[in-house]
C-alpha cells in the first residue's frame, strides 16, 4: 500500500464504467447505457482510439486506470473511461452500434476483427494496471491534477511544437528538414534577439519554417536541396547563410506569420522579396552537395595577404596536405602506409589535387579490404566499394567498435541521393572514372574530414 492506493494488476473483466463520469450529460440507468453515452460523449475519437491500440498492439504502459473498489469485486473505472470504452467496443462493437454512424461502425468492425484474431502480440488485453484507491475523494485529487491544465506547472505541460519536433529528432536517425535548417542557422548565423531567445525557450514557431521549406522552388532560392534525409547545399557557408539566417529570423520574430507563407504562391513569392542580396551568389555554386553539418568555410580571397583562419580548423581547405599532421595510425602495409605518408606529407592540395583525389579513393579501398580480410567481416572484398564500406560499418556497430551515430557521416557518405550523385563514394568515382571530375582543395578536405573517424577505426 502506498498511502491511499496500491498498484495492482486487474482482469479486464473487474472494470466498470463510472456513471458519474463528467463526459456524460446524464446518469445512465446500466453499464451498456454508459458505454453508449461514453461513445456519443468523444464521437469520432472513440475509433482513433481504438485503432491505435490495435496498431500499438495496446494501452501505454504509462498510463494506469484510475479505481477504486465496487459491488462484487468489481473495479469502478474513475478515470481511464474513454479507454475502458475503447477496449470494450473492440471486444463488442455491437455494444456501442448505436453511437456510431455507419462508415465508423464498419471501421470498428474491421479492428474488432485483427484486435480479436490474436495475431498481434499482446492482443487481445486481458490485464491491465490499476491504482486502487481507498475512495473516490482521495483519487479525485489526482484525476483533477491531470485533467486540469497545466496549474502553473503542477499538472502536465504540453510540449511547444519545436519540443515535439525535437524529441521525433532525438528518437530518430534522421532530423526533420526544418530543424535541420533551424539548427544549422541558430549555430553559425546571425539572428535577431527575440527568435534566439524564442528557440533557446522551446517556443520558435517550428510549423511555419517547415510549411516555407516544404515547396521545392523555394528551397531552390535559398541554394539547399532535400535528398535521402539530409538538407544539402552547394553554396559555401556564408552564401548559404544569407537567405536562411534572414527566413529563421523573421519567422522567429514574428515578423512573417503563417499567412504570409500559408500556399505555395505566397511562399515564392516572399522569398522572390528579399532580392539577390540576401540569396546565394549562383556564381559560388559548387560541384559536390554538402550537408549543413560539413558545409566548409569559403576560401579567403587570393589578394587577402592575411587570410582569415576557418572558424573550424578541420574544414579548412587551406591546410597544406589532406591529412592534417595531428592524425596518427600506425600501418603495417607497406603499399597502403606509402599512400597514407604521400596523401600526409608529400603532396601538396594546391599542386596535386588530381593525384590526392585518385589516391584518396585508392588508400578507402585497399584500407576497407584489409580491415575486410583481418576481422573475418560477412563482405566479398570483390565488391564495390560503397557495399564494403556499408559492410563494415556495421559490422563496427554490432562489435561496438562505433556507435551508431558516429558512423552516421559515413552511412551517408555510401547512400546514393536520388538522383544518383552527391555522396562521397559517387565522387571518388568520379575522381577516378571520368575525364571532367575536377577535385578541388576544399572537397577533398571536407571528405576527408567525414572519413577520418572512420579511417582511424580501421587502422586501430
Amino acid at each position: 500500500m502506498t498511502g491511499t492506493f496500491v498498484i495492482e494488476t486487474a482482469a479486464l473483466s473487474e472494470l466498470v464504467p463510472d456513471k458519474k463520469n463528467p463526459r456524460l450529460t446524464g446518469y445512465p440507468e446500466t453499464e451498456r447505457d454508459t458505454y453508449i453515452q461514453m461513445a456519443k460523449a468523444i464521437e469520432g475519437k472513440l475509433v482513433t482510439l481504438a485503432s491505435d491500440i490495435v496498431t500499438r498492439g495496446g494501452l501505454n504502459p504509462a498510463t494506469v486506470f484510475i479505481t477504486i473498489r465496487g459491488d462484487r469485486n468489481s473495479l469502478i473505472v474513475l478515470d481511464g473511461n474513454r479507454r475502458l470504452t475503447a477496449l470494450r467496443a473492440l471486444e463488442q462493437p455491437s455494444l456501442v452500434e448505436s453511437a456510431l454512424d455507419p462508415s465508423s461502425f464498419k471501421k470498428l468492425k474491421g479492428l474488432h476483427d485483427d484486435y480479436s484474431s490474436g495475431a498481434r502480440s499482446g492482443l487481445p488485453i486481458e490485464e491491465v494496471l490499476c491504482a486502487v484507491f481507498e475512495s473516490r475523494p482521495e483519487a479525485n485529487k489526482w484525476i483533477e491534477l491531470i485533467h486540469e491544465g497545466e496549474r502553473d506547472g503542477a499538472g502536465p505541460v504540453p510540449w511547444s511544437a519545436q519540443q515535439k519536433a525535437r524529441h521525433r529528432d532525438n528518437n530518430s536517425e534522421t532530423k526533420a528538414y526544418h530543424m535541420q535548417v533551424l539548427d544549422f542557422v541558430m549555430r553559425d548565423g546571425e539572428v535577431g534577439d527575440v527568435a534566439r531567445q524564442r528557440y533557446d525557450e522551446g517556443k520558435y514557431p517550428v510549423s511555419t519554417l517547415q510549411r516555407t521549406i516544404s515547396t521545392p522552388e523555394v528551397r531552390h532560392m535559398l541554394g539547399i536541396d532535400a535528398d535521402s534525409g539530409e538538407v544539402k547545399t552547394h553554396y559555401p557557408k556564408d552564401e548559404v547563410l544569407k537567405g536562411l539566417t534572414r527566413l529563421v529570423d523573421e519567422i522567429g520574430s514574428g515578423k512573417t506569420k503563417v499567412g504570409k507563407v500559408m500556399d505555395k504562391g505566397k511562399r515564392i513569392k516572399y522569398i522572390e522579396s528579399f532580392g539577390p542580396h540576401n540569396l546565394p551568389d549562383p556564381t559560388t555554386k559548387g560541384e559536390i552537395a554538402y550537408e549543413l553539418d560539413e558545409v566548409p568555410e569559403p576560401d579567403p580571397a587570393p589578394s587577402d595577404p592575411t587570410p582569415k583562419r576557418s572558424k573550424d580548423n578541420k574544414h579548412s581547405s587551406k591546410r597544406k596536405h589532406l591529412i592534417p599532421s595531428a592524425f596518427t595510425v600506425e600501418i603495417d602495409v607497406p603499399r597502403i602506409n606509402d599512400i597514407y605518408l604521400e596523401l600526409k606529407r608529400r603532396l601538396e592540395l594546391s599542386s596535386h589535387p588530381n593525384a590526392i583525389g585518385v589516391l584518396l579513393r585508392v588508400f578507402l579501398e585497399l584500407s576497407v579490404d584489409e580491415y575486410i580480410e583481418r576481422n573475418n567481416v560477412s563482405v566479398a572484398v570483390n565488391k564495390d566499394l560503397a557495399p564494403k564500406v556499408k559492410g563494415v560499418a556495421d559490422y563496427m556497430v554490432k562489435k561496438r567498435v562505433m556507435k551508431a551515430n558516429s558512423l552516421k557521416s559515413v552511412r551517408q557518405a555510401v547512400t546514393k541521393a536520388q538522383d544518383g550523385s552527391g555522396t562521397i563514394i559517387t565522387t571518388l568515382n568520379t575522381f577516378v572514372h571520368n575525364r571532367e571530375g575536377q577535385p578541388t582543395a576544399r572537397d577533398l578536405t571536407a571528405m576527408w574530414d567525414r572519413l577520418s573517424t572512420f579511417i582511424e577505426k580501421l587502422w586501430s
